[in-house]
C-alpha cells in the first residue's frame, strides 16, 4: 500500500522537494534568483520543522527527556 497522500508512486518525486530548487539554481535566470532563494530558505523551514517534529515524536514514544 502506498504511503497516505501518494497517488503515484510510480512518478519520480525529489526526495525533498521543499529544497529541490537548489539543484537548478545554477540555470536559473539571474531574475528568479531572489524568488529562487525565498523558496529555498522557505523549504528549509519547512524541512527544519519536520525533523523537529519527528525528535519531539521520537522522545515521547521512547520517554527520553
Amino acid at each position: 500500500m502506498p504511503p497516505a497522500g501518494n497517488q503515484h508512486p510510480a512518478l519520480p518525486v525529489p526526495e525533498l522537494p521543499a529544497l529541490s530548487t537548489a539543484a537548478d539554481f545554477d540555470k536559473l535566470d539571474l531574475t528568479k534568483h531572489g524568488f529562487a532563494k525565498t523558496q529555498l530558505v522557505r523549504g528549509q523551514n519547512r524541512v527544519i520543522a519536520g525533523v523537529r517534529q519527528a525528535e519531539e515524536l521520537v522522545r515521547s514514544v521512547a520517554d527520553i527527556s
